[in-house]
């Protein structure tokens, strides 16, 4: 292995950090930064075109099935008589007290 010195000027605090962050990882500092080079390197190798980011994230993609499914919803229920949510309560102590049996509520 080829082993060769640079002098790299660092600020204090900067410096500290690193050395902080080398020993938290029990590792040289030798060690801590060809880590980090290495995934620096990694991460803007694969940094995608800008262009193709754009252009996907401004142009969302259809969900063609849930278009497909909310259709045939619609469809079902065309013919079935609106019911507003504000009966809802009214509706459902009607039917426990027996109402869809014959029974008058008791409410």
């Amino acid at each position: 292995m080829n082993s060769s010195t640079a002098t790299l000027e660092v600020a204090a605090d900067l410096a500290e950090t690193i050395k902080a962050n080398a020993v938290a990882r029990r590792q040289s500092l030798d060690e801590y930064l060809r880590e980090m080079i290495e995934a620096d390197k990694a991460e803007t190798s694969e940094v995608p075109d800008a262009q193709t980011t754009e252009t996907t994230e401004t142009v969302p993609t259809p969900n063609y099935a849930m278009l497909e499914i909310l259709k045939k919803i619609s469809e079902l229920n065309k013919d079935r008589p609106y019911t507003s949510g504000e009966d809802t309560q009214r509706i459902l102590r009607e039917a426990r007290a027996g109402a869809m049996f014959g029974y008058e509520p008791t409410e």
